[in-house]
Parts: C-alpha cells; sequence; structure tokens
C-alpha cells in the first residue's frame, strides 16, 4: 500500500487565500452603495436649491434646502452660477445652475470621492 498524505487542513489554507478577496468584493459593494446613495442625495438636494434660489432669489434660502437634502452627509457645498435671478424686464430667461459637491471617503480611509449633484431651471419659467 501506499502512504497517502493527509488533505486535513487543505480547506482552512484554501479558506484562509479566499477570505481577503471575499472582503474586497464586500466592501467594494459597500462602498459603492454609499457613493450611489450620496450620489442621488446630491442630486436631489442641487435640484431643491436651484428651485429655491429661482422662486425666492435668496442663496440662504437655497442653501437651507440643498441642507435639507443632505441629511447624514456633512460637508456639503452649494454653488450657485449666477448666484440668483437677475430682473427677468433687464435680462430675460436666465439659467441659474446649482453645483453641490461632496467629498466621501471609502471605508478603508484611502480612495476619497469627490462627488457633484448639479441641476438647472430657467428664471422667472
Amino acid at each position: 500500500m501506499k502512504n497517502q498524505r493527509s488533505e486535513k487542513g487543505a480547506a482552512a489554507v484554501e479558506f484562509a487565500l479566499v477570505v481577503p478577496l471575499l472582503f474586497l468584493i464586500l466592501f467594494g459593494i459597500i462602498d459603492f452603495g454609499r457613493a450611489y446613495n450620496a450620489q442621488i442625495s446630491l442630486t436631489q438636494a442641487a435640484r431643491a436649491a436651484v428651485r429655491s434660489l429661482v422662486v425666492s432669489n435668496d442663496t440662504a434660502k437655497a442653501d437651507t434646502a440643498a441642507f435639507a437634502n443632505t441629511v447624514g452627509l456633512s460637508g456639503v457645498v452649494p454653488v450657485y452660477s449666477p448666484a440668483g435671478c437677475p430682473n427677468p424686464a433687464t435680462v430675460p430667461a436666465t439659467t441659474v445652475t446649482a453645483t453641490v459637491t461632496y467629498t466621501l471617503d471609502a471605508i478603508g480611509g484611502f480612495l476619497p470621492l469627490t462627488l457633484t449633484g448639479t441641476a438647472s431651471m430657467q428664471c422667472g419659467g
């Protein structure tokens, strides 16, 4: 009879080799979900901010509308171009654009992502 080697620890070694890859995939899925959720929130915040700016012509109210739609995201920066609606009698058909920016840190602490939500609306219309 031949002397056969034992394969007693082979499954444990294979598992130890595969676990890092599985964790990398798992955390990648979680980070992608977080980034996608933040992107949706930023786009909604930009829409709300530009609508508020067009209706009220007040950047403070537009900032409040942007922050209200980014619950759970700290450090959100809204920017408006131009910073309000001019008088429609002198400058007709002006389009206001709101851009909301946020930096998302990955779970591992590396590779920060800068996410941007943008929305435009015409003044007086």
